[in-house]
């Protein structure tokens, strides 16, 4: 890959799911880079690691979070971490692999050589180690041997169905193992049920799920206006009424809809006051409509597509509030 230094040998690739530009690699050397921008940038330094024999072997993002990812090694050092954290993007690191004093059921010292985060629920990690298969249900907090029926093996690779139906564990000298995901999604709600807001607004939603089985949390989100993220924050844009609807990622049939109303917002400029600046904002844009380079959409008061003189009326009546 080029941007890399000279003599760099990677060892692992791993791809962001919200950016396609987005790589990062683990290489010899104990060093790690990930590139945005199409800029590689070096990842801070690794809190325990092993020096010479830290062993880099598998690096991945976060689903939902591209500036979340773990990072695992292999190094023969039973006294080393061999699992990390970031939430910045590799800036700082935090061990996941808790320590020699303290466990977090991860067992402390052995080679881990793999680690994927779930696709559906960015809570539930994967590593596969020298000892089987470890899933972390909490981010990386706390860990627990995974695989009823899974040899105590090392395990190199896996694969999870795109549907959360079931794992594939590829071992060291046993085998593929399957391992069936079963779920079952009873109930969905999103709350709050009911929001009021002002354009250029924003609201954070959830969805609580009940069932029973593996995977159940998280949802595909989608509003009938406005702006809405994958994680469920909504941000009003012109007035209306609105739903914001979440539906479950293992069982379509199961949604649930919040009702949103988004008021006008004649303080234009968000100081507190609606007085002349306001005004003269509005005025900029006035004769504009979506898709116009002047079109501000607080300054469309009635949410028609159209900054007229019917949105100069209804700003001039909070005119002073």
């Amino acid at each position: 890959m080029t941007g890399l230094p000279g003599g760099t040998e990677i060892r692992n690739v791993g791809s962001s799911f919200l950016n396609s530009s987005a790589l990062a690699v683990v290489c010899n050397g104990g060093m790690g880079y990930i590139r945005e921008a199409s800029v590689w940038r070096a990842f801070g330094p690794l809190p325990g690691q092993a020096g010479s024999l830290i062993s880099l072997s598998s690096i991945a993002f976060d689903p939902r979070d591209d500036r979340t990812l773990f990072m695992g090694s292999v190094a023969l050092d039973p006294d080393a971490h061999h699992l990390w954290k970031t939430q910045n993007g590799g800036l700082t690191w935090t061990a996941a692999d808790g320590n020699s004093a303290a466990s977090n059921g991860l067992p402390f010292g052995i080679p881990v050589h793999l680690v994927q985060v779930d696709r559906l629920d960015s809570r539930v990690v994967f590593a596969g180690t020298d000892f089987g298969l470890y899933r972390s249900v909490d981010a990386g907090a706390t860990w627990s041997r995974y695989g009823e029926g899974l040899p105590w093996v090392a395990v190199r690779d896996l694969f999870e169905a795109e549907d959360g139906s079931f794992l594939r564990v590829a071992t060291y000298g046993r085998g593929v193992w399957e391992l069936p995901l079963a779920f079952s999604v009873q109930s969905l709600r999103v709350s709050p049920a009911t929001v009021t807001l002002k354009a250029g607004q924003s609201q954070a939603f959830s969805a609580s799920v009940t069932g029973s089985g593996e995977l159940l949390s998280f949802s595909n989100w989608r509003s009938t206006g406005g702006r809405i993220t994958s994680r469920g924050i909504f941000t009003g844009t012109l007035p209306g009424q609105f739903s914001v609807i979440a539906t479950s990622l293992l069982d379509p049939s199961r949604s649930d809809a919040a009702s949103v109303t988004v008021t006008a917002q004649p303080d234009l400029n968000v100081d507190g006051r609606v007085d002349v600046l306001d005004l003269a904002e509005l005025a900029k844009s006035f004769g504009t409509h979506p898709g116009n380079a002047g079109y501000v959409y607080l300054s469309d008061q009635n949410g028609d597509g159209e900054i007229d003189d019917l949105d100069v009326g209804l700003w001039l009546g909070a005119f002073g509030n």
